[in-house]
């Protein structure tokens, strides 16, 4: 039994629409957990199938060209070619390496190729069109193909296969390391600049710490200043409790004690009862005593 797709382009612009949606209503309100997985799955799809399968669509648009499990091949190697110029230019932008910004890019690119594509499938007469076939066996196609060609197209396959293979598991058995605690520093107005550069002995000063909690489990949180290298406690906040993918921005006050130009005043984060910080970070301030240096 074969299954023959004709107007896949059309179907994959639908797919990508349906993503975007999800993505959209994600970001809106909370995506209810049953569609997490095929949101996951389409995106897979947008990343490491479509533009690839859309290219070559461009390229080689008549059905004698290549046969079905080589534009399967060439799809995939043609999208993840296409990740590394994509990540640069997103690197370039406003925008950032998030997920979201990446799979949002990846869709517009493949509307876009889809489009030509099928303006390129309009040119050709119907039996002349390339299409998707389901259910032709791998292994008599393999079996009839030449050495070199056969090669090739294993190679192809098993580096599809390994792809998503990898990509899956990257996303649903992630390991220790992806398991973390953003923290972060800010100034007293809420930029990444203007931090307090002078101070006295004695008058306070103030910045804003920011934890975001990515360890997949509720978190007791507590920052603490310290100067350096006297290692005195110069402030600190009380313990809050963070749940998986919660942040928090709080205000942190601390009053120098010590005198003498860039000082070391020391941030650290601390996970539940550990005694060893967590996260560190640090500013040099000038500070001078109560009648100046």
């Amino acid at each position: 039994m074969r299954i023959i797709i004709k107007r896949q382009f059309e179907y994959m612009i639908a797919i990508v629409v349906v993503l975007l949606g999800l993505i959209y209503v994600d970001n809106v309100v909370e995506l209810p957990a049953i569609l997490s997985a095929p949101r996951v799955v389409l995106g897979l799809l947008v990343t490491l199938f479509f533009p690839g399968y859309a290219l070559q669509g461009i390229l080689f648009p008549k059905i004698y060209e290549l046969e079905s499990y080589e534009r399967y091949g060439i799809a995939f190697a043609l999208s993840i070619a296409m990740i590394p110029p994509i990540a640069m230019l997103l690197d370039r932008s406003p925008l950032d390496l998030s997920p979201v910004p990446v799979v949002i890019t990846e869709s517009l690119l493949v509307i876009v190729l889809c489009l030509v594509a099928i303006y390129r499938r309009s040119t050709l007469s119907e039996h002349r069109r390339a299409r998707i076939v389901i259910g032709t066996s791998l292994f008599r196609w393999l079996r009839q193909t030449n050495g070199l060609n056969r090669f090739i197209s294993a190679i192809l396959i098993v580096s599809a296969t390994v792809a998503i293979v990898a990509a899956l598991a990257t996303i649903f058995v992630p390991g220790p390391s992806n398991y973390f605690t953003e923290f972060y520093l800010l100034s007293n107005e809420g930029l990444t600049e203007n931090y307090p550069q002078r101070g006295t002995v004695g008058e306070p000063l103030e910045v804003i710490v920011g934890v975001h909690n990515l360890e997949r489990a509720r978190v007791e949180y507590r920052v603490e200043a310290y100067d350096q290298p006297t290692d005195e406690l110069l402030g600190n906040t009380p313990s809050f409790l963070l749940e998986p993918e919660e942040d928090l921005e709080l205000r942190v006050r601390f009053v120098p004690v010590q005198p003498g130009e860039n000082r070391r005043i020391e941030f650290r984060l601390f996970k539940d009862e550990d005694t060893t910080p967590y996260r560190v970070i640090h500013l040099w301030i000038d500070i001078a005593s109560a009648s100046g240096f």
